[in-house]
Protein backbone atom coordinates (compact mmCIF):
# COMPACT_ATOMS: atom_id res chain seq x y z
CA UNK A 1 0.00 0.00 0.00
CA UNK A 2 3.13 2.28 1.08
CA UNK A 3 4.65 1.58 -2.65
CA UNK A 4 1.16 2.43 -4.49
CA UNK A 5 0.98 5.97 -2.50
CA UNK A 6 4.51 6.93 -3.60
CA UNK A 7 3.68 6.07 -7.05
CA UNK A 8 1.01 8.42 -6.88
CA UNK A 9 2.92 11.06 -5.38
CA UNK A 10 5.20 10.83 -8.17
CA UNK A 11 2.61 10.67 -11.15
CA UNK A 12 1.32 13.74 -9.17
CA UNK A 13 4.28 15.64 -9.95
CA UNK A 14 4.82 14.90 -14.15
CA UNK A 15 4.15 17.50 -16.06
CA UNK A 16 1.37 16.65 -17.79
CA UNK A 17 0.72 18.70 -21.02
CA UNK A 18 4.45 20.42 -21.03
CA UNK A 19 6.15 19.83 -23.95
CA UNK A 20 9.80 20.07 -24.82
CA UNK A 21 10.03 23.43 -26.88
CA UNK A 22 13.13 24.81 -27.79
CA UNK A 23 12.52 26.99 -24.98
CA UNK A 24 10.74 26.54 -21.11
CA UNK A 25 7.29 26.20 -21.72
CA UNK A 26 6.41 27.20 -17.59
CA UNK A 27 7.85 30.90 -18.60
CA UNK A 28 6.28 31.35 -21.50
CA UNK A 29 4.01 34.52 -21.99
CA UNK A 30 3.90 35.47 -25.15
CA UNK A 31 0.90 34.31 -27.61
CA UNK A 32 3.37 31.95 -29.86
CA UNK A 33 5.29 31.10 -27.22
CA UNK A 34 1.61 29.67 -25.15
CA UNK A 35 0.74 28.47 -28.57
CA UNK A 36 3.75 26.58 -29.38
CA UNK A 37 3.26 24.98 -26.03
CA UNK A 38 -0.11 24.32 -26.56
CA UNK A 39 0.09 22.67 -29.69
CA UNK A 40 2.23 18.79 -29.58
CA UNK A 41 3.43 19.16 -33.54
CA UNK A 42 4.40 23.03 -33.48
CA UNK A 43 5.69 22.30 -30.13
CA UNK A 44 7.76 19.22 -31.56
CA UNK A 45 8.65 20.77 -34.62
CA UNK A 46 10.28 23.94 -32.94
CA UNK A 47 12.24 21.97 -30.48
CA UNK A 48 13.77 19.89 -33.72
CA UNK A 49 14.27 23.38 -34.41
CA UNK A 50 15.95 24.89 -31.54
CA UNK A 51 18.62 21.61 -31.47
CA UNK A 52 19.11 21.28 -35.24
CA UNK A 53 20.21 25.64 -34.74
CA UNK A 54 22.56 24.56 -31.33
CA UNK A 55 24.22 22.20 -33.74
CA UNK A 56 24.36 24.51 -36.33
CA UNK A 57 25.47 27.84 -34.33
CA UNK A 58 27.94 25.26 -32.77
CA UNK A 59 29.97 24.11 -35.92
CA UNK A 60 29.08 26.87 -38.32
CA UNK A 61 32.51 28.09 -39.76
CA UNK A 62 31.51 32.10 -39.93
CA UNK A 63 30.56 33.01 -36.07
CA UNK A 64 28.10 34.73 -35.07
CA UNK A 65 25.69 34.09 -38.98
CA UNK A 66 23.46 31.25 -37.53
CA UNK A 67 22.60 33.47 -34.48
CA UNK A 68 21.94 36.56 -36.38
CA UNK A 69 20.02 34.33 -38.67
CA UNK A 70 18.36 32.92 -36.43
CA UNK A 71 17.12 36.30 -34.46
CA UNK A 72 15.78 37.54 -37.99
CA UNK A 73 13.85 34.24 -37.59
CA UNK A 74 12.46 34.77 -34.54
CA UNK A 75 11.90 38.28 -34.87
CA UNK A 76 9.18 37.25 -37.59
CA UNK A 77 8.11 34.17 -36.13
CA UNK A 78 4.65 35.59 -34.44
CA UNK A 79 3.80 37.18 -38.05
CA UNK A 80 2.41 33.49 -38.62
CA UNK A 81 -0.06 33.48 -35.77
CA UNK A 82 -1.73 37.05 -37.71
CA UNK A 83 -5.12 36.41 -39.20
CA UNK A 84 -5.78 38.45 -42.74
CA UNK A 85 -6.92 41.61 -40.90
CA UNK A 86 -3.43 41.64 -38.42
CA UNK A 87 -4.71 40.28 -35.62
CA UNK A 88 -3.06 37.20 -33.57
CA UNK A 89 -5.38 34.33 -33.44
CA UNK A 90 -4.55 30.70 -32.37
CA UNK A 91 -6.42 28.62 -34.94
CA UNK A 92 -5.68 25.12 -36.96
CA UNK A 93 -5.00 27.60 -40.03
CA UNK A 94 -2.40 29.46 -37.83
CA UNK A 95 -0.68 26.18 -36.38
CA UNK A 96 -0.31 25.27 -40.33
CA UNK A 97 1.46 28.38 -40.99
CA UNK A 98 3.64 28.43 -37.96
CA UNK A 99 4.63 24.63 -38.47
CA UNK A 100 5.12 25.68 -42.17
CA UNK A 101 7.59 28.37 -41.09
CA UNK A 102 9.39 26.63 -38.94
CA UNK A 103 9.95 23.56 -41.33
CA UNK A 104 11.21 26.40 -43.86
CA UNK A 105 13.59 27.37 -41.40
CA UNK A 106 14.79 23.68 -40.43
CA UNK A 107 15.46 23.14 -44.10
CA UNK A 108 17.84 26.55 -44.07
CA UNK A 109 19.69 25.48 -41.35
CA UNK A 110 20.13 22.18 -42.60
CA UNK A 111 21.71 23.79 -45.94
CA UNK A 112 24.00 25.94 -43.50
CA UNK A 113 25.70 22.55 -42.85
CA UNK A 114 26.02 21.28 -46.67
CA UNK A 115 27.19 24.51 -47.53
CA UNK A 116 30.82 26.26 -48.48
CA UNK A 117 30.71 29.89 -46.64
CA UNK A 118 32.14 32.95 -48.83
CA UNK A 119 32.29 36.05 -46.52
CA UNK A 120 33.72 39.20 -46.15
CA UNK A 121 33.57 39.07 -41.90
CA UNK A 122 36.72 39.93 -40.06
CA UNK A 123 35.89 37.67 -36.87
CA UNK A 124 32.48 37.42 -35.78
CA UNK A 125 29.68 37.86 -38.79
CA UNK A 126 27.74 41.11 -38.12
CA UNK A 127 24.89 42.42 -40.06
CA UNK A 128 27.10 44.92 -41.69
CA UNK A 129 28.99 41.66 -43.26
CA UNK A 130 28.21 40.02 -46.33
CA UNK A 131 28.21 36.22 -46.63
CA UNK A 132 27.44 34.20 -49.57
CA UNK A 133 27.00 30.34 -48.76
CA UNK A 134 27.02 28.04 -51.84
CA UNK A 135 25.20 24.88 -51.52
CA UNK A 136 27.64 22.07 -51.58
CA UNK A 137 24.61 19.20 -51.85
CA UNK A 138 23.95 20.22 -55.67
Amino acid sequence: MQIFRTILLLVGFIPLGSFAASFDCAKAKRPLEKFICSNPQLNSADEQMGNIFKEINASFPLKGFALLTQRRFIAEYPSCMLDGKGKTVATSATANACLQMVQARINELRQYGQSKVYSNAKGKFTQDDLAILVSSSG
